[in-house]
């Protein structure tokens, strides 16, 4: 009789294997090329998907004056943009390390930042795998802390991708990497992270 463990562990292979090839497929492509062809894709799927019932229906309580239209194209277009960014994390190497892709108004940044420690928050906006390199060009040695899928296998080839733009170290979100990052602070270091790191446990805000 197969376990629950059993099956957990058969799935979870499962989803590595898809992952990988996935993986191996559109690293077959050009940067730009596979980018566009995920948000397309992700665009024509993602409807048939219950998340997108409630993004619509998220977007209707927060600015309930849209037309159904608008929010229809606003929905697709958040779609088309995940589908990318789908694609792109899985070549971040290749587009992090041409220079010609970005500009930093560094001056700006190290203005606003300062000398002592700081914990930089971004948004999910554009291709938020990518802000670390503004510490990067700036002479920082940022740490990163990101939420860690539950697959332990699939993580991995995410980990990897992501962790060499965090030379401070990329660190799962729990209590344990609250207490490093408290240190990292102390000790003059900066910190990135995304700004709905959603914690169950925290207060809600209005």
């Amino acid at each position: 009789m197969t376990t629950n463990s059993e099956l957990r562990g058969l799935r979870y292979r499962a989803e590595w294997a898809a992952l990988a090839f996935i993986l191996w497929l559109l690293r077959l492509l050009p940067p730009d090329t596979a980018s566009r062809l995920m948000g397309k894709a992700w665009r024509f799927v993602a409807p048939f998907n219950s998340r997108h019932r409630r993004a619509l229906a998220n977007l209707s309580r927060a600015m309930p004056e849209l037309s159904p239209a608008e929010k229809r194209r606003i929905v697709g277009d958040m779609w088309e943009n995940l589908g990318r960014i789908a694609a792109e994390t899985l070549q971040l190497d290749r587009i992090s390390a041409d220079a010609t892709r970005f500009d930093y108004d560094i001056d700006a940044v190290r203005d606003a930042v300062g000398d002592g420690g700081a914990v930089v928050v971004s948004l999910h906006a554009g291709n938020w795998e990518v802000t670390a390199l503004g510490g990067l060009a700036a002479g920082w040695q940022p740490a990163g802390v990101y939420q860690s899928l539950k697959n332990p296998l699939t993580d991995r080839i995410l980990y990897d991708l992501r962790a060499r733009l965090y030379p401070a170290g990329l660190l799962p979100k729990n209590h344990e990497t609250a207490r490093r990052l408290l240190t990292l602070a102390r000790s003059g270091g900066r910190t990135a992270m995304l700004a709905d790191l959603r914690d169950r446990r925290g207060g809600v805000i209005p």
